[in-house]
C-alpha cells in the first residue's frame, strides 16, 4: 500500500495524495462521479467543500482496503448512497426507483450531461432488463435494484473499473479475495454477537 501511495504522491509537499495525482496515476477520466467517490475516501473530512480533497496515508490505506474488499452489492450500495435522489427516497421511507431517478443516475455516473440521446438510450437499456421486476408505473424496488448484480457493471461501471484498477495496483486477485473473506467473517461474527446481546437484553 505504501509503495503505491508514494508513487501517487508526486507533488510537493509530500505526504498527501490529491485528486489530480490519484487519477493521473490510474490513468482514468476524473468524471464528477469518480471524483465524488474519491471524496468519500476522505474519511477525516467527508463533508469538506475544498476543490481538491487530499488523502494522507492512513486515509489512503483504510479507504482503499475498505473499497477494495467491497462486493458487487457493496459497490452498488456505496454508489446509491452518493445519489441525492436515493438519499431523499430513503429518508422519506420510500423504496421505489422510477425513470426520472434512473435517468439522473445515469447522467451522474457516466457524465452524459451533454449527450441527452446517449443518456436516454442507456436508461432504456437498463429499464428493459428490469421490466419484469417493475410495477405498473415502471418503478422498481430499491433493494432488488441493489442486489441485481447483472446491473452493476452496466450502471456503475466506473466504480467497478476504479476498484479493479486499485486492486491490480496493490496486490494479487488471490490476496484481495482472501482479505474479502476475512472481512466478511469478521462482520458476520460481529452481527451474530450483536444479535446475541440483543436477545439477552
Amino acid at each position: 500500500f505504501y509503495s503505491v501511495f508514494k508513487k501517487m504522491d508526486t507533488d510537493v509537499p509530500y505526504g498527501e495524495v490529491t485528486t489530480d495525482e490519484f487519477f493521473s496515476y490510474l490513468r482514468i477520466h476524473d468524471s464528477p462521479f469518480v471524483v465524488q467517490l474519491f471524496r468519500a475516501f476522505d474519511v477525516n473530512d467527508a463533508t469538506s467543500s475544498e476543490v481538491s480533497p487530499k488523502l494522507d496515508f492512513q486515509e489512503f490505506f483504510l479507504s482503499l482496503f475498505n473499497f477494495g474488499t467491497l462486493s458487487s452489492e457493496g459497490i452498488v450500495d456505496l454508489s446509491l448512497n452518493m445519489m441525492e435522489d436515493i438519499r431523499r427516497l430513503r429518508a422519506n421511507g420510500g423504496g421505489l426507483i422510477g425513470q426520472e431517478e434512473l435517468h439522473r443516475m445515469v447522467q451522474i455516473v457516466y457524465d452524459f450531461e451533454s449527450d441527452a440521446q446517449r443518456t436516454k438510450h442507456h436508461t432504456e437499456v437498463i429499464m428493459r432488463k428490469l421490466s419484469e421486476k417493475c410495477d405498473k408505473d415502471g418503478r422498481i424496488d430499491l433493494e432488488y435494484f441493489k442486489r441485481a448484480e447483472s446491473l452493476a457493471p452496466m450502471l456503475f461501471g466506473p466504480a467497478i473499473e476504479l476498484q479493479e484498477l486499485l486492486l491490480r495496483s496493490v496486490a494479487t486477485t488471490k490476496w484481495w479475495k482472501t482479505q474479502r473473506g476475512k472481512k466478511d467473517d469478521l462482520l458476520r461474527a460481529a452481527n451474530e454477537a450483536a444479535h446475541i446481546r440483543f436477545e439477552a437484553d
